[in-house]
């Protein structure tokens, strides 16, 4: 299956009150969350967009990476996936990640793709954690990206809504046994120190 990959990166981080994405993946680290949220989206996908605020993103992109920029500040996920839709996807569907995942591994847009090539009448395949559907965590074939635009130009700003009325394919995260980390986001400093500990092996 070919895949393109889109990477949300325009969140405000009131949360974390500073940038999460540019946070150090592992204590005293260079690479940062961003960075490993890149590496597995380069790995299994030929071109990768990052969906940025209006000023432009806050940390470097590999070379070949798209940079889309939000037309207004801190819309919201629905209105930066139907902004940066490609207009032409030259693949068989587009991954969408959540920059703030700083575990997240390469098996998660495998079993993606792997759900979503075994179902070729579905509009998506869909992580589900904890018996909810994860639409920043999802696989989405080139018509989902209508849907999206739709809804976003009807004034709508909420994902989960919208992801209802297409046709999903769910990977149950819990029930395939992953670490909880594979697909976790960092929201505030609480969850950020939790991941570090988790990395040093003390959580």
């Amino acid at each position: 299956m070919r895949v393109w990959a889109l990477i949300l990166a325009g969140g405000a981080s009131r949360r974390m009150r500073r940038d999460k994405l540019t946070l150090p993946r592992v204590r005293g680290g260079e690479a940062s969350v961003i960075d490993h949220v890149l590496a597995v989206a380069a790995a299994c996908a030929e071109r990768v967009t990052v969906a940025a605020p209006p000023g432009g993103v806050s940390f470097p992109v590999p070379n070949g990476v798209t940079v889309v920029c939000d037309p207004a500040w801190y819309q919201g996920p629905l209105a930066a996936l139907a902004n940066a839709w490609p207009n032409a996807l030259a693949a068989d569907a587009l991954l969408v990640l959540a920059g703030d995942l700083p575990g997240i591994d390469p098996a998660v847009p495998a079993a993606l793709a792997s759900r979503l090539a075994a179902a070729p009448e579905v509009d998506a395949a869909v992580v589900v954690r904890d018996g909810v559907p994860q639409p920043l965590l999802a696989l989405y074939r080139e018509r989902a990206g209508a849907v999206f635009r739709q809804a976003a130009a009807a004034g709508e700003r909420r994902l989960l809504p919208v992801l209802a009325r297409m046709a999903v394919r769910p990977v149950d995260a819990d029930a395939l046994g992953w670490p909880v980390w594979w697909t976790k986001p960092v929201h505030t400093p609480a969850d950020y120190e939790a991941w570090l500990r988790q990395t040093e092996g003390s959580a």
